[in-house]
């Protein structure tokens, strides 16, 4: 609870709209995302449920087609942690 009160603080204190706030956890179904915000949501789910798996070819492709290599890294660093 309190490191999803941090992350709530620092998300409306950017600027990320409530409504995306509210409805991130059905972010597949809520159809508010952009497309970026998609792959970069796919991406979190995809590394945090590997058990023992790698990530895909196709997996890695898809994230590539919105972020750089670099924006890449940062995200995988960003949700390790």
């Amino acid at each position: 609870a309190f490191c999803l009160q941090i992350h709530l603080n620092v998300s409306r204190r950017i600027g990320v709209p409530q409504e995306k706030l509210d409805l991130v956890a059905t972010w597949v179904e809520a159809g508010i995302f952009t497309e970026k915000e998609c792959a970069a949501l796919t991406w979190a789910e995809t590394l945090t449920q590997l058990a023992g798996r790698r990530v895909s070819d196709e997996a890695h492709e898809a994230i590539l087609r919105h972020f750089s290599e670099e924006e890449v890294t940062f995200l995988t660093v960003s949700i390790a942690t």
